[in-house]
């Protein structure tokens, strides 16, 4: 996370200087100064977009967690589907289940009625 940081920082001052030198071009424009900061222009850009991959691959870690979350939220809203299908309430003295309450909840429901 550290290094990430770092990273992002970096990119930040890098994105500053990309700005400052938009901005001294056009003051130079025309001149032969305008070779001189066109090349450094391009050089940050270079190093900006090489730092973009070095923070895409920090944060491939989190982009896999959060489709492990984005899955588990759908087989949550699935299942929470197919309990108010089955009729089981989401809430008990007005208190609201959670899942695994409502899932008990169904099961004691299915074990009373097969007795």
């Amino acid at each position: 996370m550290a290094r990430l940081k770092k990273l992002l920082k970096k990119r930040n001052r890098l994105k500053d200087d990309l700005e400052l030198f938009a901005l001294e071009l056009k003051q130079v424009e025309g001149s032969y100064s305008e070779r001189l900061v066109t090349n450094e222009y391009d050089k940050t850009q270079h190093k900006l977009k090489k730092l973009e991959c070095k923070i895409q691959k920090e944060l491939a870690p989190f982009d896999d967690q959060k489709e492990k979350w984005r899955h588990d939220s759908e087989d949550l809203e699935a299942l929470h589907t197919n309990l108010d299908d089955a009729g089981v309430p989401r809430y008990e003295d007005d208190a609201e289940l959670s899942a695994w309450g409502r899932v008990l909840l169904y099961k004691n429901n299915i074990d009373n009625t097969s007795v």
